[in-house]
C-alpha cells in the first residue's frame, strides 16, 4: 500500500465502530480482501493519529478500543470530497477519451472501475490476493531488471493465463 492510505484505511474503519488494534488488523483484511498490516505498523500509527487528535482511546479489559473524535471524521470527510473531486475529472478525461478513441472497450472498462471506487468498493477484491500476487511478481521482474532475456519466457506465461482466463467468456466452460 501507499504511505497514507493505511492511516486513511484506520480512520474509515473507526468511522464505523470502536474496535481494539487487533480488531482494526483483522477488519482491514477483510475489507481489502488481501492486505493485514502488522501490529508493527498499526500500534505506532493508532500512537500517532492520537497524538494528532484524530482518535481517542479507552482501556476495555486490558486492551485499548479506539474512537474517532470529530476530527478525525472531518478528516474522513475532507480525504472523501477530495477522492471524490479526483474520480470525477478522470471519469471525465475518460468519456472524452471513450469519445474519440478507436477501443472503447478499455475507457468502459476504466469508468466501471471508477464507478466501484466512487461507491467505496475495491476492484477486484475477491480476485484478491491472485490479482495482487501478479502484479508484484511482474514489478519484481522488473525491479530485479529480470525481464531482459526472459521476454519470451514471460510473454508465454501471461499469454498462458489470458488463455485460461478467456475460457470464462466461452460457453459452458468454467475452468482456468
Amino acid at each position: 500500500m501507499f504511505p497514507g492510505h493505511l492511516k486513511l484505511l484506520v480512520l474509515k474503519i473507526l468511522t464505523k465502530q470502536e474496535l481494539s488494534g487487533y480488531a482494526i488488523i483483522k477488519q482491514i483484511k477483510l475489507e481489502t480482501g488481501f492486505w493485514k498490516p502488522s501490529p508493527g505498523s498499526i500500534f505506532p500509527l493508532l500512537q500517532k493519529l492520537e497524538d494528532e487528535g484524530l482518535i481517542s482511546h479507552a482501556e476495555e479489559k486490558r486492551r485499548n478500543r479506539y474512537a474517532i473524535t470529530a476530527k478525525g471524521r472531518q478528516h474522513v470527510k475532507l480525504f472523501m470530497q477530495k477522492k471524490h473531486e479526483l474520480l470525477e475529472r478522470m471519469g471525465e478525461m475518460l468519456r472524452l477519451h471513450q469519445a474519440i478513441a478507436y477501443d472503447k472497450h478499455d475507457a468502459n472498462f476504466f469508468l466501471m472501475i471508477m464507478e466501484q471506487l466512487k461507491k467505496g468498493e475495491i476492484p477486484f477484491k475477491e480476485l484478491q490476493p491472485e490479482v495482487g500476487m501478479v502484479r508484484g511478481s511482474i514489478f519484481k521482474l522488473y525491479a530485479g531488471n529480470k525481464v531482459i532475456g526472459n521476454e519470451k519466457q514471460i510473454k508465454a506465461v501471461l499469454r498462458e493465463a489470458v488463455r485460461k482466463l478467456r475460457r470464462f467468456n466461452g460457453k459452458g466452460n468454467h475452468q482456468a
